[in-house]
């Protein structure tokens, strides 16, 4: 995947300047995130149970490898020591995700903006810090970012509603639309408040281990760095620093910002003479 015909859709990723941004350049590296630790408190958390009949059960076991006679002395336990309880529609656990089996899906989140005074805000550090644009190449209606695996990852644009989605009963989860829309509803839905943001995705299954929760991208896919509008000089020369000697030839582009003149906005010039923009900063 080292030649691609990249599209002119570009995603961008606000950062502060600290040792997770200097790793995430100097190991072309993206970090995803765990639901438990986003800023939003709805976001990706799956409301679920699992009921239904004593066939449904079954079935849902043995699509899990195991055996129908083991699945009903398992059931046969649980409902003993009140884990599932009887109704009278059917067998109802309300506990944790029976189906997870260690492999957790996680985040990493970009915006198809780079000018929002909001985000350059709050995860760039009150406009200290830096905007990351991605290149992306598409692939019928996808834009994907390339990996250094020679894989790639599709961009999946979140919604914004005002209700949440309905529970999920996971015990009826059995095929890849019914995946597909749980990833919808609970993975790309978040509350109308945070619209702002233009939210892209990328998602992705990593096991729930220490030092599994990154994925390198291919270098060429970083177009360029941002200097937000009070990045510091030292800043912005480590950033210099890390492109020049681990993205040396690929033609990775620099910008300012500049405050409008006219209204509540900020505006790009791409940087030329690096020296020169040093020399400007207070």
């Amino acid at each position: 995947m080292s030649k691609l015909n990249y599209s002119d859709k570009l995603f961008y990723k606000y950062r502060s300047i600290d040792e997770h941004t200097e790793s995430l350049l100097i190991n072309n590296e993206l970090f995803f995130n765990h639901p438990d630790n986003f800023n939003d408190p709805f976001d990706c958390k799956l409301d679920f149970f699992h009921k239904g009949p004593l066939e449904m059960w079954i079935e849902f076991f043995s699509r899990r490898n195991v055996h129908p006679v083991a699945a009903r002395n398992l059931i046969k336990d649980k409902l003993k020591e009140r884990e599932f309880k009887r109704k009278k529609d059917g067998i109802l656990y309300e506990g944790k995700n029976l189906i997870d089996d260690g492999a957790l899906l996680r985040a990493c989140c970009f915006s198809e903006r780079k000018d929002s005074l909001l985000m350059w805000g709050h995860y760039a550090r009150n406009h200290e810090g830096i905007c990351i644009s991605f290149k992306s190449f598409s692939v019928e209606e996808f834009f994907l970012l390339p990996l250094d695996s020679d894989y790639a990852l599709p961009f999946f644009k979140v919604e914004y509603k005002d209700d949440k989605p309905p529970a999920i009963n996971l015990l009826g989860v059995s095929t890849p639309e019914d995946t597909k829309s749980i990833i919808k509803d609970f993975y790309l839905t978040k509350f109308t408040d945070w619209e702002y943001e233009h939210e892209y995705r990328l998602l992705a299954t990593i096991n729930d281990r220490e030092g599994e929760s990154v994925i390198k991208f291919q270098k060429d896919a970083l177009e360029g760095v941002t200097f937000g509008l009070n990045i510091k000089k030292d800043n912005a020369l480590r950033i210099k620093t890390i492109i020049d000697q681990y993205y040396k030839g690929m033609g990775v582009k620099f910008y300012r910002t500049i405050k409008s003149d006219r209204k509540y906005a900020i505006e790009f010039e791409e940087i030329r003479d690096f020296d020169k923009y040093i020399k400007s900063i207070n």
